[in-house]
């Protein structure tokens, strides 16, 4: 993914940046939404889940995203 964007946005110099960004905000998003899903019930962890990965990924998602443009850009 991030060889993808940085290619996508000719910024291959940040490939490294946004490989490690994206892997952290993955590996959290992943284990914390896993942490919560195993200590509530079904429904309520399963959503949880859902939510707090969703979020943590995304937001390395619009980070990258970010990156990519602002070293475009200089």
């Amino acid at each position: 993914m991030a060889v993808v964007l940085a290619a996508g946005f000719k910024s291959l110099s940040s490939t490294v940046k946004l490989s490690a960004l994206l892997f952290v905000s993955n590996f959290l998003g992943y284990f914390l939404g896993v942490a919560l899903f195993d200590s509530l019930s079904e429904p309520t962890g399963m959503l949880l889940f859902g939510v707090v990965y969703g979020l943590l990924f995304g937001a390395g998602i619009g980070a990258a995203l970010q990156i990519v443009q602002r070293t475009k850009t200089l």
